[in-house]
Parts: C-alpha cells; sequence; structure tokens
C-alpha cells in the first residue's frame, strides 16, 4: 500500500486563506515528524546532519513531503522535508520532545519550513545542508 494525501492548500489567495494553509501545512509536517520520530526509534537511522543528505529545492508546480527512510535513499529534500526529519530525530531521541516544526513566509509566493526548539530558538537544517550555497 503506497497511500496519498491531496490536500489542497494555498487555493484561497486571502490572509484567512494563507493562516489557514500555513497552520494546516504545519500540522501534517508535524505529523510526518512524529511518522520519523517513529521510524527513528523502530531503525537504526543515522542523524540527520551525519547522513550525507544535501538541501535540494523541489521544482515548482508540485509539492512532495517525504518521511526520512525515503530522504535517506534519496540522498536530498528541500526544507519541509529536512525540518520534519530533524524534528523527528530530536523527539525521539529525547533531545527536544516539543521540537516542531515551523513555517514562515519569505516573500509573497514563497514560504520556508524550519525547526523551533522548546527554547524558541530556530534551527535551519536546510542551510546546514546547503541551502544557499553555489
Amino acid at each position: 500500500m503506497n497511500p496519498v494525501m491531496v490536500v489542497n492548500l494555498f487555493k484561497d489567495k486571502s490572509a484567512r486563506g494563507d493562516a489557514f494553509s500555513i497552520t494546516s501545512a504545519e500540522a501534517i509536517l508535524n505529523g510526518l515528524a512524529r511518522s520519523n520520530a517513529q521510524a527513528f526509534r523502530l531503525y537504526n537511522l543515522p542523524s540527520l546532519y551525519a547522513s550525507g543528505v544535501r538541501y535540494k529545492r523541489e521544482p515548482r508546480g508540485r509539492e512532495y513531503w517525504k518521511g526520512y527512510q525515503q530522504i535517506l535513499r534519496d540522498r536530498f529534500a528541500d526544507c519541509d522535508d529536512l525540518s520534519a526529519a530533524r524534528v523527528g530525530e530530536l523527539i525521539a531521541t529525547g533531545v527536544d520532545p516539543g521540537a516542531r516544526v515551523y513555517i514562515y513566509r519569505t516573500g509573497p509566493t514563497t514560504l520556508h519550513a524550519v525547526v523551533k526548539r522548546s527554547s524558541g530558538r530556530i534551527e535551519d537544517p536546510s542551510k546546514r545542508l546547503g541551502m544557499g550555497q553555489s
């Protein structure tokens, strides 16, 4: 079985629609992070930062959210995937069980996902794994 979730976010261009879409995307990605935490617990998965995975932006148009095991197979992921993987790792290891994926707007049509630690500190796995480097 290979389930696919279809969620139409960011269709409503109003401020209310934008807020709904960002909140919904965060909820889904935090669910993915909890799934990643379970994978970390059940399998002997490497730490994200020691895995050799690199940041790679997805082509515009479609958004795929990948679990950590798929990220390891692909060897690359974008900001939402990397953030959900890192949050899962932090939860599974007990380093920061309150960590979560946090999304913010970086421009009129662009968003960025990062890790928001329990302390409020922002951690950006994408930057650490090559975003912005040539």
